[in-house]
């Protein structure tokens, strides 16, 4: 009787742990162009993966297959789709000096006239259709269903001003939606392919709230970064600029300096929800832009 006791116990302890063993699951992912990358750079981005989704949750493994295939394992409870956004997110930061806004505005009037009267169709664009916004980190403001006729605006600038010594060195960008409408930003590039501050300066990212008591991205540099950020920081206060904060080539934040930031840390403000700074905060924390992966399926272990 004892030892069939025994038994019964042993048995039970057995079925609980298999009862309360947490589920696993493999999600796999594929390089969109994979002859195009080397071993090498496979391997970093699934170092990047890692510290990515390390960030964002526990007892997660990120691995390469013979196939060259990113598998990564996570127990039962995760997001999916949050997931997803983490893996699939290119992860391009930047930071770039705003150019100053009167003198851009000033810029834009006079290419307008002059595209108008170089285009064979006498393409018409009215900068005040457009000059409406109080804001001066942007240049205009505008529904989103005129963005192709902008977009069209710009592509003159460049092929019949590119020469012009304002937009030599500069470039527009786009900042997100809101209410159907979207600002655009106008940045001074110097020639670089690359802004003065990238992905690649950040150390450590991590959710905070702003003054307003909103969710925001602290975000802290390494030791060249900092130096950088000191360099652009003092530029931008000196001037009476804005700095452009952007992910994927999307403006996030502009904000104005109050003074030279030394410490190399810096925080990105918007309409975020706390899971959207969650997301944001685990992409920033990878190190590095990662090329364009694709979702290939999911299974239980």
């Amino acid at each position: 009787m004892k030892r069939l006791s025994i038994l019964l116990v042993l048995f039970l302890i057995f079925s609980c742990a298999s009862i309360l063993k947490n589920e696993e699951y493999q999600i796999t992912y594929a390089f969109l162009n994979n002859d195009d990358r080397s071993q090498s750079e496979k391997s970093i981005v699934v170092g990047v993966l890692e510290r990515r989704l390390k960030k964002f949750t526990e007892n997660v493994s990120v691995n390469l297959n013979d196939s060259d295939e990113i598998l990564i394992r996570l127990e039962k409870g995760f997001d999916l789709e949050a997931i997803n956004k983490i893996v699939l997110d290119k992860g391009k930061v930047d930071f770039w000096l705003c150019a100053e806004r009167d003198q851009a505005l000033n810029s834009l009037y006079t290419a307008s006239t002059v595209i108008q009267k170089n285009t064979k169709d006498n393409f018409r664009f009215n900068v005040s259709d457009y000059n409406k916004s109080k804001s001066p980190d942007h240049l205009l403001s505008l529904a989103l269903k005129d963005t192709s006729r902008v977009n069209l605006f710009i592509k003159h600038i460049e092929e019949h001003l590119g020469f012009d010594e304002m937009f030599q060195n500069t470039k527009f960008l786009y900042g997100l939606p809101y209410n159907e409408m979207v600002d655009l930003y106008f940045v001074e590039t110097n020639g670089r392919e690359e802004a003065l501050v990238s992905q690649r300066h950040i150390k450590e990212a991590y959710a905070d709230y702003d003054a307003l008591g909103r969710p925001s991205i602290s975000i802290e540099m390494n030791e060249e970064g900092a130096t950088r950020w000191e360099n652009i920081t003092a530029q931008a206060y000196k001037q009476r600029r804005y700095i452009a904060v952007t992910i994927n080539d999307k403006v996030y934040s502009a904000p104005g300096v109050m003074v030279p930031i030394k410490t190399g840390r810096s925080q990105i403000s918007s309409n975020f929800s706390l899971e959207e700074v969650q997301i944001l905060v685990a992409i920033l924390s990878g190190g590095s832009e990662i090329p364009q992966l694709k979702f290939e399926g999911m299974k239980k272990l």
